[in-house]
């Protein structure tokens, strides 16, 4: 599991990669879950200062995590391309 700077997780699991992040309000938190089978393709896309990992699966579901590190951003990335 990996942590955002800001209200957000990442987990990846055996089968599925899971984001949680809280909701607008602060209270309580809105997931998206992508089974590793049906992801396509994986994205970073940087700021000057930290990343956001974009998960697209085959379907019309995605997954935009926001606010990683670079260096953590690139540590996932290559941990799901791993496992697809």
């Amino acid at each position: 599991m990996l942590r955002s700077h800001i209200c957000g997780k990442l987990i990846i699991t055996g089968d599925n990669v899971t984001y949680k992040k809280c909701n607008k309000y602060l209270i309580g938190e809105g997931s998206t879950t992508i089974n590793l089978k049906n992801i396509s393709s994986v994205e970073i896309d940087r700021n000057l200062i930290d990343s956001h990992i974009i998960i697209y699966s085959t379907g019309d579901q995605k997954i935009r995590a926001e606010d990683f590190s670079i260096g953590d951003a690139k540590k996932i990335k290559k941990i799901i391309e791993e496992r697809i």
